[in-house]
């Protein structure tokens, strides 16, 4: 219920006041929205001229409510969430530089086309097998290359390395930066 004295302690002076009295509001009900145990946002209602006061049994049909829109809610965010991933896994399926994850444990976990065209190192062979064993020359190639801190600070500059491959030699040009993750690294064949 909102009774008059609340109405006069939210007023910020007279004419507010009146206008909130004019407004006749009478009940009100604010529920949260809820989803995976984080709020999203709320639902309020309020009943005025009608003179109808919320109930135990409305308070339950709105918590109802908010819990289907905020399941409404987070798909949706969830939805918009997997679309952006899905253009940037095109993007990068689409780049002409080979790009590689290292977890923190030293094992890849991508290994996009470009990658796969410039190394002729199968993805099946390489992800979720530890870089060192899955990379031929990976530990003195990992020495040298610098890894920038951050993908928004500039980094330093690309580092070229030769690397034998199946009995041919590669000259790669890589860099690197450094994830919560691990590592991922930039290449392409000089």
């Amino acid at each position: 219920e909102i009774p008059d004295e609340l109405l006069e302690e939210v007023a910020v002076d007279e004419l507010h006041l009146d206008l909130l009295r004019q407004l006749g509001l009478r009940s009100y009900m604010c529920v949260p929205l809820v989803s995976r145990g984080r709020t999203l946002g709320t639902i309020s209602f309020a009943a005025a001229e009608s003179g109808r006061r919320y109930e135990a049994a409305d308070l339950a049909a709105a918590e109802e409510l908010a819990r289907q829109a905020a399941a409404a809610v987070d798909n949706a965010q969830l939805y918009a969430e997997a679309e952006n991933r899905a253009q940037a896994a095109r993007a990068l399926a689409s780049v002409a530089d080979g790009v590689f994850l290292v977890d923190g444990g030293g094992v890849v976990r991508l290994w996009n086309p470009a990658a796969e065209a410039i190394t002729g190192l199968r993805e099946k062979g390489i992800v979720g097998r530890r870089a060192a064993e899955a990379l031929p020359g990976w530990p003195e190639v990992e020495t040298r290359v610098p890894l920038a801190g951050s993908l928004g600070q500039a980094g330093p500059r690309a580092e070229t390395v030769p690397v034998e491959i199946d009995g041919r030699e590669l000259w790669l040009s890589i860099v690197g930066v450094e994830l919560e993750e691990g590592a991922v690294y930039a290449f392409r064949d000089l």
